[in-house]
């Protein structure tokens, strides 16, 4: 495989850190799953409202909800390579996880910002079209 050993030799196997470094990491990377697939679908429902309020670039909303999603999906794939390094050093996997999670961040933090400020504008310039 490879020089390196797995991460469950830095803490001696101990079962009580084994079993909550696992069980946390299941249940973040299951949790930031769920609300990935949760934020595709909701783009679908929530665009005419949000294009009708932000009428000068609709497609902020996609932008800053895609982004969101797939920054929480590499969030939750990070968690799992967490576990996984525990049995076997697949450290640039995590590596590679970790630089896409913090490339969807930046791009979340600067569309979401986007977003924000647009239906701020939006909010002062005109009343929300019904």
């Amino acid at each position: 495989m490879n020089q390196w050993m797995p991460h469950g030799f830095c803490f001696l196997w101990q079962p009580v850190i084994l079993y909550l470094t696992i069980g946390t990491n299941a249940v973040i990377a299951l949790s930031y799953l769920s609300i990935s697939i949760s934020l595709w679908a909701v783009r679908a429902y929530i665009r005419q409202p949000v294009e009708l309020l932000v009428k000068s670039e609709p497609r902020l909303l996609n932008y800053a909800l895609g982004s969101f999603a797939m920054f929480i999906l590499w969030c939750g794939l990070t968690h799992l390579t967490d576990i996984v390094v525990i049995y076997l050093p697949f450290y640039q996997i995590q590596v590679f996880f970790l630089a896409m999670t913090a490339l969807f961040s930046a791009s979340t933090a600067y569309w979401l910002a986007r977003f924000a400020t647009a239906i701020n504008f939006a909010r002062r310039g005109k009343p929300v079209a019904n």
